[in-house]
């Protein structure tokens, strides 16, 4: 081997044993990243810790006039055989900019009979209210 190519397999070498581990590398946390679904592909019914399977709904039925606020009614239905289901729901309502406009709503109980439906609704506080969503969890 000649001198140059002695070289150059040195220097490949010695930049291979510093890349494996002479670097320190950054822990910095990642920066943000933005939602993959934005809130208009957000579904607007939301079924939580496994209901997935056992509750259904319809079409939701949404109503608003200049003198009422927005009014939602969802027809849920236990495709259970045989056995209630107990649980849980809460909707909250968003301005035209997608800001909540009501503190935290409180949960609901709704006890659900096997393949009856029920319908659960709810009504802004507050005229401004332009969109919706619900969530559906097991009772607790």
């Amino acid at each position: 081997m000649n001198r140059t190519a002695r070289g150059f397999l040195w220097t490949g070498l010695l930049g291979a044993a510093v890349a494996a581990g002479g670097c320190r590398t950054s822990t910095l946390p990642p920066a943000a990243q933005r939602d993959p679904l934005p809130s208009e592909n957000y579904p607007r019914v939301v079924i939580l810790d496994g209901l997935q399977r056992w509750v259904v709904v319809d079409a939701p039925v949404v109503t608003k006039s200049e003198r009422d606020p927005l009014r939602v009614t969802v027809p849920v239905r236990a495709v259970t055989q045989n056995e209630e289901l107990n649980v849980q729901y809460r909707f909250a309502f968003f301005d035209a900019d997608g800001r909540p406009l009501e503190p935290e709503p409180s949960w609901r109980y709704e006890r659900l009979p096997s393949k009856a439906q029920r319908h659960i609704e709810a009504n802004a506080l507050d005229q401004r209210a332009v969109d919706w969503r619900v969530d559906i969890r097991p009772a607790r």
